[in-house]
C-alpha cells in the first residue's frame, strides 16, 4: 500500500525513499505492543473498497452502516417476499468510488521512517477488510501482495460477485482459485453474489440467459454455471476460515421500455428460471457449511 489513496505493494516503495530511523522519535521508543496498537489505530480496522484505474489500485473507506453479519441475518430471516432485490440486502449499494467526500486509508505513518515501515508494513493487510467487485482487481491485488510478501498476512476479504454470463463465472473461478492458493492466512470471507440477470428481448433469450436450481435437486446440478462456480467456492475450505457470510440476490426482471406487450412472457420466464428466496437461502447455507467445513453438504 503506497499512499493515502492508492493500494499497492509495499515493495513498490523504494526503501531508499523512506527516511532513516528517527532515533529521536518518541513513538519509536514506545514498547512494541503499544506501537502496534497505534499503528492499527491509524491504518487498520477499516472496510476498504478496492478499485483499479489503468494499472493503479486505489482504496476508499466504506461508508455502509450495515455490517456483513447484519446483512446475512437479514437475508436469512428478515426478508418476507418470495423474491428479493439487491438493494434490500446490499450494505454497499451507495459505496461508489469517486465521490468528493470519500476517504482513503492513510499509511503515511509507515513511510515516516524505515523502522516504522519494517515494524508495521504488513499490518494494513492483516487488520483491514478488502472488498472487490471485479475479479481482475482481486487478481491484481493478490499479485501485488505476493510481490511484497503480504499475501500470507491478508486476513479478511469481501467479494461482490456479479454473475450475468459465462465469462463472469470463468473470471471469478480464476480469482477464487488464486485466493485459495495464495491468501493462505485468510480467516474471514464475505460474499455477496448478485445474479444480475439482464432483461431479455425474447423468450428464447430468456430461456438461455436464466438458470434455475430446483430446491430438491442440489445434488444433481447440471448447469455449468453453478457447478463450476461451486467447485471454485469449495476450494475455500482449504483456508483457515473462521467466519463466512454468503448473501445471494438478484435484480429481478424488469420489462424494457416499450416492451410491456411481453409482460406475461416475462412473468412466465421469471417463474421458470428465477431462484426463489428460499432457494437462495438453501444454497447460501450449504456453501457456508462447505467452506467452513462444518459438515457434509447436499451441494458438495
Amino acid at each position: 500500500m503506497e499512499s493515502s489513496n492508492n493500494t499497492a505493494s509495499p515493495a513498490s516503495n523504494s526503501l531508499a525513499a523512506i527516511p532513516e530511523h528517527k532515533t529521536s522519535s518518541l513513538l519509536l521508543k514506545l514498547p512494541q505492543e503499544t506501537k502496534n496498537q497505534i499503528y492499527e489505530l491509524v491504518c487498520g480496522g477499516q472496510f476498504l473498497h478496492i478499485t483499479k484505474d489503468l494499472r493503479l489500485l486505489s482504496n476508499h473507506i466504506c461508508r455502509a452502516k450495515t455490517s456483513e453479519d447484519q446483512a446475512q441475518e437479514e437475508f436469512d430471516t428478515g426478508l418476507r417476499s418470495e423474491w428479493n432485490a439487491a438493494d434490500e440486502i446490499n450494505p454497499h449499494i451507495h459505496c461508489k468510488p469517486g465521490k468528493k467526500d470519500e476517504q482513503n486509508l492513510s499509511i503515511s505513518i509507515l513511510l515516516s521512517c524505515r523502522q516504522a515501515y519494517n515494524e508495521a508494513r504488513l499490518l494494513p493487510y492483516s487488520t483491514n477488510t478488502f472488498s472487490f467487485g471485479e475479479p481482475r482487481v482481486l487478481l491484481s491485488f493478490i499479485a501485488k501482495a505476493m510481490q511484497s510478501g503480504a499475501s500470507l498476512a491478508t486476513r479478511s476479504v469481501h467479494l461482490h460477485m456479479f454473475i450475468k454470463r459465462d465469462t463472469d463465472v470463468d473470471a471469478w473461478r480464476r480469482a477464487l482459485r488464486l485466493v485459495s492458493k495464495e491468501l493462505t492466512g485468510l480467516q474471514n470471507v464475505y460474499i455477496m453474489m448478485d445474479q444480475g440477470f439482464e432483461p431479455a428481448r425474447h423468450v428464447g433469450y430468456v430461456a438461455q440467459h436464466y438458470r434455475r436450481l430446483d430446491h430438491d435437486e442440489f445434488a444433481k446440478l447440471d448447469e455449468r454455471w453453478w457447478t463450476s462456480l461451486l467447485a471454485s467456492l469449495d476450494k475455500l475450505q482449504k483456508l483457515p476460515l473462521k467466519k463466512a457470510t454468503f448473501v445471494i440476490s438478484d435484480k429481478g426482471l424488469e420489462v424494457p421500455w416499450g416492451k410491456f406487450v411481453y409482460w406475461q412472457i416475462y412473468q412466465q420466464s421469471e417463474m421458470a428460471y428465477r431462484w426463489t428466496l428460499e432457494e437462495k437461502r438453501a444454497w447460501s447455507k450449504d456453501v457456508r457449511q462447505v467452506i467452513l467445513r462444518q459438515k457434509s453438504s447436499s451441494v458438495a
